[in-house]
């Protein structure tokens, strides 16, 4: 769903047609476009895409989702997320990593919802980093980190 709310569906891709392996010929337009895994992958025979959407503040809670599919031969993939703060070096691990659910049909979508609470304190810039990872048999591949839009709120260091 985008930022409007309206649905799309993205049809299953085969790794082995190039236009495929470019997000911006399947993006919906006006979405912050996906990463894929890369050449590597592309000539292992399959490829992964992922993203994450904004992060907002629910309650006292901060939330966000992220979108992972992936195409070609691999036994499973799943999401690797975590929230970040900023802080004056730069942006900093508020959580630890966490895992999605593990998919293993090629072309099913990974749709994942990341929480977690925000207790009250200083204000800080809040963001989710996420990561696709691919196992196949010659071991887990991680892909490029992506990082949805930030939300200011007062959830303390």
């Amino acid at each position: 769903m985008d930022a409007s709310g309206k649905e799309w569906k993205s049809e299953g891709l085969d790794a082995s047609v190039p236009a495929n392996n470019d997000p911006a010929n399947f993006a919906p337009q006006g979405v912050r476009l996906p990463r894929t895994a890369g050449k590597d992958a592309t000539a292992a025979g399959w490829i992964c895409s992922t993203w994450a959407r904004p992060t907002v503040l629910v309650g006292n809670y901060l939330s966000s989702s992220s979108h992972e599919i992936c195409s070609g031969s691999f036994l499973y993939h799943y999401t690797r997320g975590q929230f970040l703060s900023s802080s004056w070096s730069g942006p900093r691990a508020y959580t630890g990593w966490g895992k999605s659910n593990f998919v293993y049909s090629p072309n099913e979508v990974n749709d994942t919802i990341w929480t977690i609470g925000c207790p009250g304190g200083g204000t800080y810039n809040y963001d989710l980093q996420v990561q696709t990872h691919l196992v196949d048999t010659r071991g887990d591949h991680g892909g490029p980190y992506e990082v949805g839009a930030i939300v200011r709120a007062a959830c303390g260091t």
